[in-house]
């Protein structure tokens, strides 16, 4: 095997492990706050960003495992199904970070978006994931078909959201519109646009790693 063969699959299992981490960290941390109607609990898990964390912390795992264990002693391809976790997860906390500087950040002020665990889960995370992704993961393409799956989990909690904010009554538990998504009951445009952002920002992360692919072998 290679000597930066060798390097990357260190530095990839360094990252990962931190990211695990850090993830559970950050939302143990955020499940045990307490606040002054008490702790907050399971009630963090209706938002994105703790998901989306939850997630790529996920994908990570069968990655550690075949850059430590089943690569072994040689230099082969990370499977297809592992990569296109890994990617389904990055584009979900580039998407988080995304959110938080270019919307979020000006709606609530960004020293409240980077307060605490946030700092990690807003920025720091996804940076390292978008890092992995393109330089330390990138020994097999992307296929061009596999660009739509990074809309999966999108999809999944924009039913998930519209339902708890606009469906279930308030004597259920509707939850206030905090990304303020439905303002002026134009909930269709926010999820329209937040579609086509998630698909720029896999498609944007995929010509990126296969560019890194074919740099690689070109050498």
């Amino acid at each position: 095997m290679k000597k930066s063969t060798i390097v990357r699959s260190i530095l990839a299992w360094g990252i990962y492990i931190m990211y695990i981490v850090f993830t559970a960290l950050a939302i143990l941390r955020a499940y045990t706050y307490r606040t002054e109607d008490g702790q907050l609990g399971a009630e963090i898990f209706r938002y994105f960003t703790n998901d989306s964390a939850i997630l790529c912390a996920v994908t990570c795992i069968p990655a550690m495992f075949y850059m430590l264990v089943l690569k072994g002693g040689r230099a082969a391809r990370m499977p297809a199904w592992i990569l296109i976790l890994r990617y389904i997860g990055t584009v979900c906390v580039t998407l988080t970070m995304g959110t938080v500087l270019a919307y979020l950040g000006p709606l609530y002020g960004y020293e409240y978006m980077f307060a605490g665990e946030d700092l990690f889960l807003h920025l720091v995370g996804p940076v390292l994931m978008i890092f992995t992704f393109i330089f330390l993961e990138s020994d097999r393409p992307l296929l061009r078909k596999y660009t739509w799956t990074a809309l999966i989990p999108i999809q999944i909690y924009a039913i998930y959201y519209i339902h708890n904010v606009l469906v279930i009554s308030k004597k259920k538990g509707r939850w206030p519109d905090f990304y303020a998504f439905n303002t002026n009951n134009r909930w269709y445009v926010s999820l329209l646009f937040m579609l086509i952002i998630t698909y720029l920002i896999g498609l944007i992360l995929r010509v990126l790693h296969n560019t890194m692919y074919l740099a690689r072998h070109r050498s």
